[in-house]
């Protein structure tokens, strides 16, 4: 946008909902305060909106939307500032929408309420503090869910999201709830149980198909992760 404020004392009968890139001053009278770069802002349609920057150029992103879940969905966030990590949820969230009621002759109501409410909800648990993942410890993870198999080392992993060891560990437990090494064991576990189920594989192809070549080290594991030996799963059938 070009410097200088958008000012519709009147709003436009819709409810709009603004992501700032850059430093403006935004909000519902024209004493709006300063907001800083990655500030959601959503007006209802009655709203005096004002925002702008007089002093350079800036960026938003927007949409304009109306209905009555829609009005249930906003209430809580209207007329405030809201300080987001990064854009890209309500990006993504606008491309999909979107996506849906451009590329289709006939759009679905059902996708479209679909993608707002579930994009409502991850806006309020970025807000309520749970984080995104950062990307490099998202790949790690999603590594760790396909190769349980192979012989994955603390430092290893550490290395893959270009952290130490312990600074690693802290911020895997930050995100995910639990240290690597049990997230590991978990999914090895989970993964062993459900293979338990295959008659046609004995305890040990199951140990070595989720990383132990030990089968008693395996049988301790489970037994202490899922509360029942392998052989009791086995025998339930």
């Amino acid at each position: 946008m070009m410097t200088g404020f958008v000012n519709r004392p009147c709003g436009t009968g819709d409810y709009l909902i603004m992501y700032f890139h850059n430093p403006v001053r935004a909000g519902c009278s024209t004493a709006a305060k300063w907001v800083g770069p990655q500030t959601l802002y959503i007006w209802a349609p009655d709203d005096h909106q004002f925002y702008g920057n007089e002093r350079r150029r800036y960026v938003h992103s927007w949409l304009h939307c109306d209905g009555s879940a829609v009005k249930r969905w906003l209430g809580p966030f209207l007329r405030k500032p809201l300080i987001l990590n990064s854009p890209q949820s309500f990006l993504s969230f606008l491309s999909a929408l979107h996506e849906e009621l451009a590329a289709h002759q006939a759009p679905d109501e059902i996708i479209a309420e679909n993608l707002f409410e579930n994009w409502v909800r991850d806006l309020e648990r970025e807000l309520a503090g749970i984080l995104r993942p950062p990307a490099r410890l998202a790949v790690v993870r999603e590594f760790m869910d396909t190769h349980y198999d192979k012989p994955l080392a603390l430092e290893e992993l550490a290395h893959m999201a270009n952290w130490s060891a312990a600074h690693f560990s802290e911020e895997f437990r930050r995100h995910f709830g639990v240290a690597p090494i049990a997230y590991l064991i978990r999914q090895r576990m989970n993964h062993a149980h459900y293979l338990l189920r295959d008659v046609t594989l004995t305890v040990a192809e199951v140990a070595l198909r989720v990383g132990y070549e030990d089968l008693y080290h395996f049988s301790k594991l489970f037994k202490r992760h899922c509360g029942i030996s392998p052989g009791a799963v086995r025998a339930k059938g």
